[in-house]
């Protein structure tokens, strides 16, 4: 679900929800629509702009399709967690469609070594582990 402090009233922000949920899109007005479309298409571009790090080690991001690739494959997740205390500091972005994920590999400086692929299951285990597997 994506939010947006943007509406002023409350009861507006709980319908501020992704419009590619066709369920929930097929009960709004024309206006709500538009508005969804516009606030999803801001995210999307900030998604872009926050991802272009990652290019040079095979990772992409459509964002007319909100849709992360990885050597020009679709994956579902990508994460880049840069604490290193079994907590969670960094960008986590996921997807619909793909399959499997993408995790960043730093240098002990935090300087970005190389991307990784997990399929299904290894990365099931590794969004599962509370973010105690080491990206370094």
């Amino acid at each position: 679900m994506v939010y947006s402090n943007s509406y002023a009233a409350n009861e507006k922000m709980e319908k501020t929800q992704d419009v590619a949920d066709m369920n929930y899109s097929q009960n709004l007005t024309e206006e709500e629509l538009q508005m969804h479309k516009l606030i999803n298409e801001s995210i999307y571009k900030e998604v872009e702009e926050s991802l272009k790090p990652y290019c040079e080690y095979g990772l992409s991001y459509n964002s007319n399709e909100n849709q992360l690739y990885f050597n020009n494959n679709p994956i579902k997740c990508f994460v880049d967690n840069t604490a290193t205390d079994g907590s969670f500091y960094g960008t986590e972005h996921h997807c619909e469609a793909g399959v499997g994920g993408v995790i960043t590999k730093r240098d002990t400086n935090g300087n970005i070594t190389e991307l990784t692929y997990l399929d299904d299951d290894k990365l099931d285990e590794y969004l599962s582990t509370g973010w105690k597997t080491s990206s370094k």
